[in-house]
């Protein structure tokens, strides 16, 4: 263990170059030391994982895209065909309100016609009883 190998150091080259060199060896065991090997494998690895990754975003971002034009055609639809029948809906109410302004009109006109061929009957008449008078 790591404190037997520094009581021999000690013991062989004094306790100053002993705690120097002991500074110096990793705290583990080099099994579990990284090499350049092991670092480039993971890097390889990382970048497959990153590149998986990105090609799913990918996938998904482009399912969503078709699903939203899909959707905003939907609604387009239904936008049109719902204003199609407020159209339809309001040119009947239209029609209503200019066959019932048209009717509306003809009645005024013919009771005004008959009010004034009533007083021009009064006046007439008026005018007569007064020429007898006279």
């Amino acid at each position: 263990d790591r404190h037997d190998l520094y009581v021999a150091l000690e013991a062989a080259i004094g306790p100053e170059q002993a705690t120097t060199l002991m500074e110096h060896l990793p705290p583990i065991g080099w099994a579990d030391v990284a090499t350049k090997h092991d670092l480039a494998h993971l890097q390889t690895a990382t970048s497959q994982e990153f590149a998986l990754v990105r090609a799913e975003t990918a996938a998904q971002m482009a399912e969503l895209r078709t699903e939203l034009r899909g959707e905003m055609a939907e609604l387009r639809m239904e936008l049109r065909d719902g204003l199609a029948a407020v159209r339809v809906e309001l040119g009947s109410d239209i029609a209503d309100l200019r066959a019932t302004s048209l009717r509306d009109q003809r009645t005024l006109a013919l009771t005004m016609i008959g009010a004034n061929a009533g007083m021009m009957a009064t006046v007439a008449a008026l005018a007569f009883a007064a020429a007898r008078l006279v």
